[in-house]
């Protein structure tokens, strides 16, 4: 896990983005935006995970369902499915590369995923 940890100090450190190492895997970062002046990250790095957790706003007074389960879940959803193949294309491109070999070398077509194909 060193690996990982210098890779995520690395990129804040190049990228000029102010965050504290709060123990051995946790960071608190400091974000900048234009609405919200500041966001707070919190990545938390595990054997085979980095959670990522975030403030957004304190509890609101009224209309909770509509901001949690409509705003903020509808956000994340999108964000999600926006990142997924780029993600998967980046993080796991070697295995891609010969998953793609392998299926040329079988005949067996190499189209784009499905959402409709469950494996």
């Amino acid at each position: 896990m060193s690996d990982a940890r210098s890779t995520i100090e690395t990129y804040l450190s190049e990228r000029d983005i102010r965050y504290e190492r709060v123990s051995d895997g946790d960071w608190a970062i400091q974000l900048k935006g234009e609405k919200k002046l500041s966001i707070t990250v919190l990545f938390a790095l595990r054997e085979r995970t980095l959670q990522v957790e975030s403030f957004f706003i304190r509890r609101p007074a009224e209309n909770h369902a509509d901001l949690y389960l409509d705003r903020v879940l509808g956000a994340i959803l999108q964000t999600s499915d926006e990142l997924f193949m780029p993600a998967i294309e980046i993080g796991f491109a070697s295995y891609l590369k010969r998953d793609l070999a392998w299926r040329a070398a079988q005949g067996i077509p190499s189209g784009p995923p499905r959402a409709d194909v469950r494996r």
